[in-house]
């Protein structure tokens, strides 16, 4: 799997659950590949349209992501992706135990397992959950994001003195 810290790779906040990592990055262009794991793997498109290949096995598919635009890599399956274009995406890496959990729970029993990698697909229940997840990673990053958007370094003074003056409101009753 291409790790996160592959240096064209931004993780801009990661978040974990028993059974399930949730990470924002950004990536400039190239090939990411990756590699047969123990996890489902849903990655979902959220930044400006973007060119890519998608390989798995004999299949390969070139089209424009967008906003949205779900691929499901399941256990032990490997996928590459050529992006032409830099990206944005949420992943979620899902454990088979949680899989396991989620089957029970909705046919009680477990699903067999997908064969292949599902790529360029769009449902909006999945996408809503995804942007569910993002906002978490985002609201328990607030304090790292601030650090990086806000340096310590910086004047603080300069930094107030720069921003647009606007007027209070009196919230008061």
């Amino acid at each position: 799997m291409t790790s996160v810290a592959d240096p064209r790779i931004r993780l801009i906040g990661q978040r974990s659950w028993p059974g399930l990592d949730v990470y924002v990055t950004t990536a400039g262009s190239g090939r990411f590949e990756h590699s047969p794991g123990r996890e489902h793997r849903l990655m979902v498109h959220m930044g400006a349209p973007a060119k890519v290949t998608c390989r798995h096995g004999r299949i390969s598919e070139s089209h424009i992501q967008r906003r949205g635009d779900i691929h499901l890599i399941p256990a032990g399956a490997d996928a590459t992706f050529d992006d032409l274009d830099p990206t944005a995406m949420v992943g979620v890496w899902m454990g088979p135990e949680l899989m396991g959990r989620a089957g029970r729970g909705m046919y009680g029993r477990e699903r067999r397992g997908l064969a292949a990698p599902v790529l360029q697909r769009r449902d909006r229940r999945a996408l809503d959950l995804v942007l569910i997840l993002e906002s978490e990673v985002r609201a328990s990053d607030l304090p790292a994001v601030a650090r990086r958007k806000f340096p310590v370094e910086a004047d603080a003074s300069t930094a107030i003195s720069d921003a647009p003056s606007r007027p209070r409101q009196d919230f008061s009753v």
